[in-house]
């Protein structure tokens, strides 16, 4: 059976008139469903933790159209912990977030080096029942590697944090491989590096940040931070791409600083955002996976042929 998929162009002007938007984020009510029951005692050389062993596919975040869970159990388990001081708003709303999740494996650095998908480690878990975007808020770090995959491919992302360090991986200088509509398919090695090295200045990109992605109904998305866990609140949907994510911090003397992480969906002087893409000459029903390479008719997988995503079973 064939899933055809909207094109990102197709998508976005469908969806532009009737926005969505959800938020699944780490409220009392969620962390106090999954931390239940008794601490695990195995701490891993980290007794300053108090964790919880979570087994996978636990639901740590959901909302009406998307579902997250972790990936893989974590003999170790999930500790709560929480995201830099500030408050996040979506569009001018609070996001609702008391705590954070963070696992105690960590990702493996082969994820981002290579694009070899995983096999244990802090992994969010995605899966969307419709078409749309989503915005995944979490504790950054500097020195990390962030990579998203879609089913089990390295795919590109728009990353902002707190201080001002934020790129587009879509826009990059040869950094995408597009077919003919425009549809973007791999990010390479160089450009899912860490925040310092490619803002090319120590501590850069981090606190809380936000990454950004496309996805599409019924596809899996997976999101870690490689060579280290990743501290995640939680997320937000939304069906045209268009959320603000901003970020206040109160000052003593009662002044509240706001840093905008993305302007309606893009980074704050990007007015393109995710939709900036190079475009290459169309090739009639040739099929390339999401390494953008060229495969046949006995590929399985997700496959775009024609500007369409499809998967071949």
């Amino acid at each position: 059976m064939k899933k055809i998929l909207l094109s990102a162009m197709a998508l976005v002007a469908a969806m532009s008139v009737n926005a969505q938007v959800e938020i699944g984020a780490m409220t009392q009510e969620r962390a106090d469903a999954i931390f239940v029951g008794e601490p695990n005692t195995a701490q891993k050389d980290k007794t300053d933790l108090t964790n919880w062993k979570l087994d996978a596919g636990t639901v740590l975040f959901q909302t009406e159209s998307v579902i997250c869970t972790n990936l893989y159990s974590d003999d170790y388990g999930y500790a709560k912990t929480g995201l830099s001081k500030n408050n996040v708003k979506v569009n001018g709303e609070d996001f609702g977030s008391v705590t954070g999740i963070q696992g105690s494996v960590n990702g493996p650095a082969t994820a981002a080096s290579t694009g070899e998908f995983p096999t244990q480690g802090c992994i969010y878990h995605f899966v969307p029942s419709k078409d749309g975007y989503l915005y995944v808020l979490h504790k950054a770090s500097a020195n990390k590697n962030y990579v998203v995959f879609e089913e089990k491919t390295r795919i590109p992302y728009i990353y902002s944090a707190a201080d001002g360090g934020a790129y587009d991986l879509a826009t990059i200088e040869g950094a995408t491989v597009t077919d003919g509509e425009g549809i973007t398919t791999i990010a390479p090695d160089y450009a899912i590096g860490k925040a310092q090295e490619i803002f090319g200045e120590e501590g850069k990109g981090a606190g809380t940040c936000v990454i950004k992605f496309q996805v599409f109904k019924d596809l899996a998305y997976d999101v870690l931070a490689t060579g280290s866990k990743m501290t995640t609140a939680g997320f937000v949907f939304d069906t045209d791409g268009k959320s603000t994510i901003t970020l206040e911090t109160a000052n003593e003397d009662g002044s509240v600083d706001v840093t905008t992480l993305l302007k309606d969906g893009a980074i704050p002087g990007s007015p393109n955002g995710i939709q900036a893409v190079k475009t290459a000459k169309a090739q009639s029903n040739v099929l390339y996976n999401l390494a953008g390479q060229k495969v046949n008719s006995n590929y399985k997988g997700v496959v775009v042929v024609n500007g369409q995503k499809m998967i071949q079973k």
